[in-house]
């Protein structure tokens, strides 16, 4: 996202959570790259990871110009064209969103690109301008060249990210497009993630955008993985194996303590039968039954009381690292922005008050959080904010 997700943030994301598979540059104009671009493309600043810059143009010339800067200079092989951004500073130079308003020249801006690109091309679009009709005329056009990939956000751009996305719109391009697809719009948990997949099986990849900014930990969890906290979830593991061989070896003994019960008990019958006293085995045994349900019945009840406090203590644990990574990266990526960034301590201020406008939602009261933040005039009544909040 522009502004937010330049490389300082993806290397700081990177080195305190996981499970992206693909990292898209913001979006880059013009006919050459400013210097601040190209630091942030620029192989060394990204390393082991997987870039995909993005780009916003209408003009071919524009566009093939930056695709052989990024080919010859950077070695990358594949650009992104962004015809979703439905701001109104874009939109109102029919860039974005606001080149889907003109079909037909749009057409003659993709025939040029593929005819001459050194590089493959993907697209990222929104479903229409104005009216979600408009979907059906964009549509064909994409089908009629190589992208390596379709990414669609099933908004119109006057929607922006209000409402909900239209899925009968993205239906029918998962129904008709020859195009590897990719959905993106409000994926903001796993639960979010898990209705697409259910609902359009075939689709090839997810874009989360939002979803990641107000939740670091959802790639994680749609993974099931654990971040960089695989040691303490190792301990975790191994505690609750430990419990589950005592939970074992208890009720082996119990077994074992009824079988030899019910042997004692056996042996006492016989003798009672020679006695022709069986009437007061049975009353004996039904007693004896009783008193084993009962001593059960404890057993379990301890053993349950034993897995809640387990649970509890397991749900405590994860709310407290999942408070001290987030902490962890703030720090890390209020430093680099602080070494790296031009402008000084305002500038950054700037940044990191842009990023807690998604991340307050982490917290109990978000929009109180979130204010508190606004009001911050320096960095250092910010880092106040955040030994209150840590």
């Amino acid at each position: 996202m522009e502004g937010i997700t330049g490389y300082l943030f993806r290397n700081a994301y990177q080195r305190h959570f996981s499970g992206i598979d693909t990292h898209f540059t913001p979006f880059v104009t013009g006919t050459h790259l400013s210097r601040k671009q190209k630091k942030d493309i620029c192989k060394e600043n990204n390393p082991d990871k997987e870039i995909v810059v993005q780009i916003l143009s209408n003009q071919a010339d524009d566009f093939l110009s930056v695709a052989h800067i990024v080919s010859k200079e950077f070695g990358y092989s594949h650009l992104n064209l962004n015809l979703g951004c439905p701001s109104a500073t874009v939109t109102s130079r029919k860039r974005g969103a606001g080149f889907l308003s003109d079909p037909d020249r749009l057409n003659r801006f993709l025939d040029e690109i593929f005819s001459a690109s050194p590089v493959t091309i993907s697209v990222k679009t929104r479903i229409g301008m104005h009216d979600a009709s408009e979907w059906e005329n964009i549509l064909p056009i994409y089908e009629k060249y190589p992208l390596t990939e379709l990414i669609i956000h099933p908004r119109i751009r006057d929607a922006f990210y209000g409402g909900l996305p239209d899925l009968e719109a993205f239906d029918y391009a998962y129904k008709s497009s020859r195009h590897p697809l990719c959905y993106n719009g409000n994926i903001f948990t796993k639960e979010d993630y898990e209705k697409i997949i259910a609902r359009f099986p075939g689709v090839q990849a997810i874009m989360i955008g939002r979803g990641l900014l107000i939740d670091p930990f959802l790639p994680e969890e749609i993974k099931g993985l654990s971040g960089p906290d695989v040691a303490a979830t190792a301990d975790l593991a191994s505690e609750d194996h430990l419990a589950h061989r005592k939970e074992d070896k208890c009720l082996a003994r119990l077994k074992e303590n009824k079988s030899l019960t019910r042997f004692k008990e056996s042996d006492r019958l016989a003798r009672l039968k020679e006695n022709k006293n069986l009437a007061r085995f049975k009353e004996s045994n039904r007693l004896a039954q009783l008193k084993e349900n009962k001593s059960l019945a404890r057993f379990k009840e301890g053993n349950r009381l034993a897995q809640l406090k387990e649970n509890k203590n397991l749900t405590r644990f994860r709310e407290s690292n999942r408070l001290a990574r987030l902490k962890e990266f703030e720090e890390d990526l209020r430093e680099s922005l602080l070494t790296y960034t031009e402008g000084g301590p305002h500038k950054v201020l700037e940044k990191m008050k842009e990023i807690w406008s998604f991340y307050c939602y982490n917290f109990e009261k978000p929009e109180k959080l979130a204010k508190k933040i606004r009001k911050a005039q320096t960095l250092d009544a910010y880092l106040a904010v955040m030994r209150e909040l840590f």
